[in-house]
């Protein structure tokens, strides 16, 4: 219920948020005219990404973990952005670039900004199999060089768990 689509301009598509809903043949053109499909807080619908989740969270608080995915290259993905969370992630299958910048999201008091603002410090190509860390606040861009996935585990030390509950959640699961 919650699949986001990321669309040519950086704006996303929720649709459990949003109020237009779109056909099954709508998302089908969006993924074939290349934009990325986000499936988040995937670990509620598998038990490894679960565990991998919980494991994760004995040392660096609450978190979720994400799928992130497109059809091809050049795939339209966010723009270059900070994350409120430190972020691990996995890259599955293809490959992709990461645009690190110097600046952090503290340094400049805004999540996005335009690419005049920020210093490309690093470029790192993922395959599958590699890991990339990007610390809370990091701006960053990625740019999909052929069909990929990636998984996200997003995590933040200081959030308290406002979901007691789900602990319990997993015990559903066959």
């Amino acid at each position: 219920k919650a699949l986001q689509v990321i669309f040519p301009n950086g704006s996303r598509w929720c649709r459990k948020k949003s109020k237009i809903q779109y056909t099954r043949e709508n998302l089908k053109t969006f993924w074939d005219n290349g934009c990325t499909f986000v499936i988040p807080i995937m670990q509620q619908l598998n038990r490894v990404m679960w565990n991998q989740v919980d494991e994760f969270e004995k040392y660096w608080g609450v978190g979720q973990a994400n799928i992130y995915t497109s059809k091809k290259k050049d795939a339209y993905c966010f723009p270059i952005h900070a994350d409120s969370t430190d972020n691990f992630l996995f890259h599955v299958d293809g490959k992709i670039r990461w645009h690190l910048y110097k600046e952090t999201k503290m340094d400049l008091g805004t999540s996005y900004p335009d690419e005049s603002e920020v210093t490309l410090e690093d470029i790192v190509e993922l395959d599958a199999g590699d890991l990339l860390y990007l610390p809370i606040g990091k701006f960053h861009k990625a740019e999909p060089l052929e069909a990929r996935i990636s998984i996200s585990y997003h995590f933040n030390k200081g959030k308290p768990n406002k979901y007691p509950y789900r602990r319990e959640w997993i015990n559903w699961m066959p």
